[in-house]
């Protein structure tokens, strides 16, 4: 009976072990996902951005769509990213600068998600990316 008692015990402090073990590694792992999702999502939008700027300095049409205003640039962003996610966490996007005339995005992607006991917790990056791709005060040529 003691032995029973024992092995029950031990069972339920292996079990709780266990369970604190992944909330740890699911927080690592969003956190991973978060900063990856982010950083993909700005260099496939940059590399959209540098094809128009290349094309406005080359007198070429290559770029596989353009962007006609801030709007769009910034939407490209979130499409981008909505695209890449696969947690069902939720994710909320804030834009502080999207600039089709100087190449610059700078994003900050905060996710929500719950905990085993319920709490909700918050992650987050922030990126800035700027296209530097060629001299642009010599673009009248």
């Amino acid at each position: 009976m003691r032995l029973l008692i024992r092995f029950m015990g031990l069972s339920m402090i292996g079990m709780i072990y266990l369970v604190m073990f992944m909330e740890m590694m699911y927080k690592d792992v969003l956190s991973n996902e978060l900063n990856v999702i982010t950083s993909l999502a700005m260099n496939q939008t940059q590399i959209v951005m540098t094809e128009q700027i290349e094309d406005l300095y080359y007198h070429t049409n290559n770029a596989r769509k353009k962007f006609y205003s801030n709007y769009e640039y910034a939407s490209d962003f979130i499409d981008n990213l909505e695209k890449l996610k696969s947690s069902d966490a939720r994710y909320e996007i804030e834009i502080y600068e999207a600039d089709i005339e100087e190449g610059i995005l700078d994003v900050n992607v905060i996710v929500h998600y719950k905990r085993i006991n319920g709490d909700d917790v918050s992650l987050s990056t922030r990126k800035t990316m700027i296209v530097d791709v060629l001299m642009r005060g010599d673009e009248s040529t």
